[in-house]
């Protein structure tokens, strides 16, 4: 396959296959044939406005979209625990999904551990209402700029709150807001022993994936298709219409192994 070609039967109505990387990297990540790039949204956040200027010239430079941003939050605002200020995460909001509108994302990912684990001692069940109230915050004010909020899920070994996709959905229905939904990654469910079940259980909810290998954070290549078409199956199954990203290291060559995994996933969606 020619790079960047679409397989016969592809269309622009299916979902769309971006990669997570930092700005420099979008020039190679459209050579390699991609729809668009996630990037991190929290380094951009807190740029000048010359440098952030600076990184909105590189990404149009590159012709690429950034339809997604990664990393909302930086360890200096967090979001649960004693130490909340509603009004420094609001300050911070405001200005992190205007750079996300600027930058053209339409969805933010609410990963961010550093800001959002629970300290030694404080009430859980406190930081969850502390993590739904700082979602709904963030919706309201995404809602504005056409960005959904998706929450997701990290393993045990990165979080101590909202581990399983099962959790996010709940968590997302608490919030109860149209510019709030979940996110699916692969990597996360593996070690949680999630099935993919969970992606037909978030239903409507789901709104944006991440894929990896399943054993490691890998690339996913032509060996691993079996456990992307099943993970594509699933989508197609509950009428996803979000799109997937690849979040993931490489083994030796990251050019070929991208556009490895870019040919097989289209070849599925085909």
């Amino acid at each position: 396959m020619v790079k960047g070609s679409y397989p016969a039967g592809y269309t622009d109505e299916m979902m769309k296959l971006g990669f997570c990387g930092g700005v420099d990297l979008a020039s190679s990540i459209r050579d390699w044939g991609y729809d668009y790039i996630e990037l991190a949204l929290a380094p951009l956040a807190q740029q000048t406005d010359d440098e952030f200027a600076a990184s909105l010239k590189t990404l149009k430079a590159s012709g690429l979209p950034c339809l997604a941003c990664n990393v909302f939050l930086p360890r200096s605002v967090p979001v649960v625990g004693p130490a909340v200020k509603r009004e420094d995460c609001l300050a911070y909001v405001k200005k992190a999904v205007g750079r996300a509108a600027q930058l053209g994302a339409k969805v933010i990912v609410l990963g961010s551990s550093g800001s959002r684990n629970i300290p030694a001692g404080f009430p859980g069940s406190k930081a969850l209402e502390q993590l739904r109230d700082f979602a709904r915050l963030a919706a309201e004010e995404a809602a504005a700029q056409g960005i959904t909020i998706v929450i997701e899920p990290l393993n045990m070994t990165e979080s101590n709150i909202i581990n399983r996709v099962s959790e996010g959905l709940l968590l997302t229905l608490a919030v109860d807001h149209p510019n709030c939904k979940v996110l699916a990654d692969t990597y996360h469910m593996q070690i949680e022993r999630e099935g993919l079940e969970a992606l037909a259980q978030a239903g409507s909810e789901l709104h944006h994936i991440h894929v990896s290998t399943f054993l490691g954070r890998k690339i996913p290549l032509a060996a691993d298709k079996e456990a992307l078409k099943a993970l594509f199956s699933q989508l197609q199954a509950i009428g996803y219409g979000g799109h997937v990203s690849i979040e993931a290291g490489f083994r030796s060559d990251q050019a070929a192994e991208a556009a490895e995994a870019l040919q097989v996933m289209r070849g599925l969606l085909a």
